[in-house]
Formats: C-alpha cells, sequence, structure tokens
C-alpha cells in the first residue's frame, strides 16, 4: 500500500517557486511589468485554489505554472475583447446606429434619444 504524498504548504510552494513562475510569464509575454502584474495574480488565484492541487497528482511546480499559463491567456483574452470594443467604438462600424438626422427606420422621438447618447452609449 503507498502513502498519499504529503501536502505542502502554500508559503512553502510560492516561496520555492516565485522565481520560476516570473521567469516564466517574462517569456510568455515578453513585458516584465506585465509579468510583474501576471505574477501577483497567479499567485493569488493559486491560493484561492490550493485545495484543489493534489500532491498525489502532480508536482506543486507544474501545478504552478499551469496556474500561471491560465491567468495570462485570461490576461490575453480580456485584452483581446477590450481592444476589439474600442475599435468598434472608435470606427463607428457597423454597429453604429444611425443618428437623429439619419434615415433608420427609427421614430422622430426614438432617433432623437438616441441623439442625445454619445457614440460609446449607442
Amino acid at each position: 500500500m503507498t502513502t498519499p504524498a504529503a501536502r505542502p504548504r502554500f508559503a512553502d510552494v510560492a516561496e520555492q517557486n516565485l522565481d520560476a513562475v516570473h521567469r516564466y510569464l517574462c517569456h510568455l509575454v515578453g513585458d516584465r511589468h506585465l509579468a510583474d502584474d501576471l505574477t501577483s495574480a497567479t499567485f493569488e488565484r493559486a491560493l484561492r485554489d490550493w485545495k484543489r492541487f493534489d500532491p498525489g497528482r502532480g508536482r506543486a511546480s507544474v501545478w504552478l505554472i499551469e496556474v500561471a499559463r491560465r491567468v495570462a491567456l485570461d490576461h490575453f483574452r480580456k485584452d483581446g475583447r477590450r481592444r476589439a470594443r474600442e475599435q468598434r467604438y472608435s470606427s463607428g462600424g457597423p454597429e453604429a446606429v444611425p443618428g437623429p438626422g439619419e434615415q433608420g427606420g427609427f421614430s422622430g422621438d426614438l432617433r432623437a434619444a438616441l441623439g442625445r447618447l454619445s457614440r460609446a452609449e449607442r
């Protein structure tokens, strides 16, 4: 009968792996300042999810690198959505609502109300 792997303390794992996680994120994102922020976010998420770590399934260092990868991917997805949203608003693309003086099949009252909104609100 094998004994289950002992669960390490989070503080010990964090201290032992801080530099490796930061180096990984620096390499992944290519920006030291962003990597600093993502490293903090990684350890914050890892602490919240520490109860899910199973030492019988693998090393804590590997688990932390996976957490860091997910944090970085979440950042890139969020940043991509933000950039796309800003691009749509700044270009007045196809989602733009016709203004009060434009034809669009809207009633005069609705066109007037839309005209009082900013471009971003429309």
